[in-house]
């Protein structure tokens, strides 16, 4: 019988035919020992490695045109064994892997040995066997059969937010430091302050939402989202460059993000994203900075940032607008309303403005204005809620109050394509309020 190694025969191969059971029975766990690993033991410890061994080979299956024909184990260490996707997103990994007790032992370390990135998986279970491999360039070296399920990070930890930090750009000085003097100097005279309120609405940008053109008829994808917000904001600066704002409002939330954490929405209806989740909040956080400077460095006026949390990314949303709170908390000129209250209300003169996602309140929401703030519907004659969700545009009116309903620049994914719900115009709009006469102008920009 053949019982040495052929020469184009990897090490796990020869294992997996050495530990055949007829050539157990024949050759016996002694020998068999001795030929893989060239050292003399005892039959109970030949038994007790060998059998670690024998479970990680039938456990895992290897493809023999995987080139691990180098004649040592030493070369498959660390090396991908097996990967799947699990149904709930996370993914389960086999590698055979050289650490030691303490690091086989330590989730960040194991992490890293198989390959994933810390500050974007988590462990959720590893199951890992010993086994001993001796060779005359290293001597004893403790190996581990090692098997685990990780997942996307479902949370925003303190090291990930101070990253995200780290990360952003930090050239815009802040504007407590810029902010416009009342007086008539030089820098002051191109521009009076006039009694207007510059509403910005991106609402249901769906941040990090995946429409494929294949799929779908049209492309949508977080570089998009981030190419079109930017844009936008942009041709909105130019198109008011002679204008001269007391307040301008930019509400955010209204599902900005296309989903949470786990690549779902609040109700678990599973999303199509381009992103994983500490990317996507990254990124969308990065966006919403940069548009707050422009806006604040073109108008050098008081920038209020209602949070209204969506039906997609509520949570996420919320963890967006306490990042903005602490980055601007400096800031004097730039409010951020970070509080959890689904419904926004800001007073402007005689004008009063309702901030909803209307996801739930829907019919109920002409009445909620009179109820929630009857101080300021008694101060104010013009009253208008804003509103999103439905990703086109409506208006209407009753129980003196106006209900304007926005629509979106976002794409539209396969779910949408499917059932039917295509056509609308993708644009964004922008109000201008006087302070005493109310409404004077709608902007819009089409993408």
């Amino acid at each position: 019988m053949d019982i040495e190694r052929n020469e184009k025969e990897s090490i796990l191969d020869f294992a997996t035919r050495l530990l055949s059971e007829d050539n157990i029975y024949d050759i016996g766990l002694v020998e068999i020992y001795r030929l893989l690993f060239d050292e003399e033991v005892s039959y109970d410890n030949a038994q007790r490695q060998l059998r670690g061994l024998k479970k990680f080979l039938n456990l895992y299956e290897i493809d023999n045109d995987n080139n691990l024909d180098t004649g040592t184990i030493d070369e498959i260490i660390n090396k991908k064994i097996d990967i799947s996707i699990n149904k709930d997103g996370s993914q389960t990994r086999n590698a055979l892997l050289e650490l030691s007790e303490e690091q086989i032992k330590t989730p960040k370390l194991l992490l890293k040995a198989h390959g994933y990135d810390v500050n974007k998986f988590e462990l959720v279970n590893s199951k890992n066997s010993m086994w001993h491999q001796r060779s005359n360039e290293r001597g004893l070296s403790t190996l581990y059969c090692s098997k685990v399920t990780v997942r996307p990070k479902e949370t925003i930890g303190i090291e990930d937010v101070q990253r995200i930090f780290d990360n952003l750009d930090r050239k815009f000085q802040g504007a407590k430091e810029n902010k416009k003097c009342n007086c008539t100097c030089e820098s002051n005279k191109e521009k009076a302050i006039e009694n207007k309120c510059f509403i910005l609405n991106y609402f249901d940008i769906h941040f990090s939402k995946m429409a494929l053109l294949s799929e779908t008829d049209n492309e949508y994808n977080y570089k998009i989202a981030k190419e079109r917000m930017l844009e936008s904001t942009k041709r909105y600066i130019e198109k008011n460059k002679n204008n001269s704002f007391e307040k301008v409002i930019f509400c955010i939330g209204q599902d900005y993000f296309n989903s949470e954490p786990n690549g779902c929405t609040i109700n678990n209806t599973k999303q199509d994203n381009d992103l994983n989740y500490s990317d996507m909040f990254e990124n969308g956080i990065e966006v919403l900075i940069n548009i707050i400077d422009m806006l604040y460095e073109e108008f050098k006026c008081e920038i209020h940032i209602p949070l209204v949390q969506g039906n997609h990314s509520g949570y996420v949303e919320f963890y967006a607008a306490q990042v903005l709170k602490a980055w601007y908390r400096r800031d004097d000129s730039i409010i951020i309303d970070a509080s959890p209250l689904p419904r926004k209300y800001i007073q402007y003169g005689t004008n009063l403005f309702g901030f909803a996602h209307n996801s739930d309140e829907k019919k109920r929401l002409d009445g909620l204005m009179q109820v929630e703030v009857p101080k300021l519907w008694g101060e104010t004659i013009e009253r208008t809620w804003f509103t999103g969700h439905l990703h086109n545009e409506d208006v209407k009116t009753g129980q003196g109050v106006f209900i304007r309903q926005a629509p979106t620049m976002c794409g539209t994914d396969s779910w949408h394509k499917k059932l039917g719900y295509v056509g609308d115009i993708r644009r964004t709009q922008a109000f201008i309020y006087d302070k005493n006469d109310g409404l004077t102008d709608i902007q819009y920009i089409k993408v």
